[in-house]
């Protein structure tokens, strides 16, 4: 996926102190699909460890495939 550097938008999710990362994650999207009007082209996530980024990437590509919108690049 391409993007107009000139019209690259960065958003910030607001943090989540309920639940577990999942939960977490799932509202952190659910602001972010409220909030945006274009495709998402990457997410950044800060985690504790390597499982965590398992989790995360499957989350995303739940969220995004159930939407039938394209994955973004995820880090």
């Amino acid at each position: 996926m391409v993007g107009d550097t000139r019209r690259l938008t960065f958003h910030v999710t607001p943090l989540s102190s309920k639940g577990l990362l999942s939960q977490q994650v799932r509202d952190a999207l659910k602001a972010l699909a409220t909030s945006r009007r274009n495709t998402v082209l990457k997410i950044r996530a800060f985690v504790a460890g390597s499982g965590d980024v398992r989790r995360v990437r499957d989350l995303v590509s739940e969220s995004f495939v159930d939407r039938r919108q394209p994955l973004p690049a995820l880090s």
